[in-house]
């Protein structure tokens, strides 16, 4: 696939079109933002150092990626692990352990009416069980494709405790990493804010770059806007500010973006330190719940024989 496409490539450098025009014509995987970056600098004659640029950031956006997947792995294992816990429990243990008090006693304790009822629902009904959560995620999915519920689900979405902090983190550096490199690079501002916003990944921060691009275009400056919508950090937009004030946006951006960067894996380290311990308390208070439930009928039915 590979030679494939170098050679389509070659083919059509050779018979005379740009490089950005041959990627722009394969498509998929260069995306406009590549084709942008190699059309800057096949324009001010830098093409060796903004495809440089390039691969550094496909590198640091691949880490990125790399560092939320990994990061997100782990919780997602005991989270599994603890849903699967819970069912087998429930359905299989409770019921056997149960099987000997439910005709002695004339009435069951709640907790173990409780864990009965959620057994039932479970063993009888799993069928109904199974479409609920069939429609529940084909909904969620309809409804996030919807540009009014996505932007109001990403906009709450960045003002939970620690989730939204790594989303922010994760929007802002890559905002400061690919807006510096596309800066940089020689492209117009409002070009490299309209080709950054598609590197955000939410669409309330997408939305608040559109702001910003309208503002830009009626003779503001970025950083008032940036200020103004709230989403991000005020140490960007201080650099930013003083990057346009002294005429090296590029210059501040690039050099912001590690520190930017080095957050983001620290939020990430912090998100990764949460949640396990919760999913783990959560499935203690459950594994409790049900051992109580076992319990209660059990000393009952000692203290009544007894």
């Amino acid at each position: 696939e590979e030679r494939r496409m170098l050679a389509g490539l070659i083919e059509q450098v050779e018979h005379g079109h740009s490089l950005s025009d041959a990627m722009r014509a394969y498509g998929r995987p260069f995306s406009d933002l590549i084709i942008s970056l190699v059309h800057a600098g096949e324009i001010a004659g830098r093409l060796g150092e903004v495809l440089t640029q390039a691969a550094r950031l496909l590198e640091r956006d691949a880490k990125l990626r790399s560092t939320l997947m990994g990061a997100m792995l782990y919780p997602l294992i005991i989270a599994g692990a603890v849903t699967i816990a819970i069912i087998v429990v429930v359905t299989v243990i409770v019921p056997r352990v149960l099987a000997a008090a439910s005709g002695q006693l004339a009435q069951m304790p709640l907790p173990t009416r409780i864990v009965q009822g959620v057994s039932t629902l479970f063993t009888d009904w799993w069928w109904l069980i199974a479409l609920v959560v069939v429609g529940l995620v084909w909904g969620g999915v309809r409804l996030y494709r919807e540009p009014s519920a996505r932007l109001a689900i990403d906009r709450w979405l960045l003002g939970l405790p620690v989730v939204g902090s790594v989303l922010r983190d994760v929007a802002v550096a890559r905002f400061t990493r690919t807006f510096g490199t596309l800066v940089s690079a020689g492209l117009p501002v409002i070009t490299a804010l309209r080709i950054t916003r598609g590197t955000l990944g939410n669409r309330a921060l997408e939305s608040a770059i559109d702001q910003v691009c309208e503002r830009v275009a009626a003779g503001r400056t970025i950083a008032e806007p940036l200020e103004r919508c709230g989403l991000f950090p005020p140490l960007l937009v201080q650099i930013v500010s003083l990057g346009e004030q002294t005429g090296r946006l590029d210059e501040m951006l690039s050099h912001a973006a590690g520190a930017f960067e080095d957050k983001t894996e620290q939020s990430v380290k912090t998100l990764t330190t949460v949640l396990p311990p919760i999913l783990i308390v959560t499935l203690a208070i459950v594994v409790g719940f049900v051992v109580m439930s076992i319990l209660l009928p059990l000393i009952e039915l000692q203290e009544s024989i007894g």
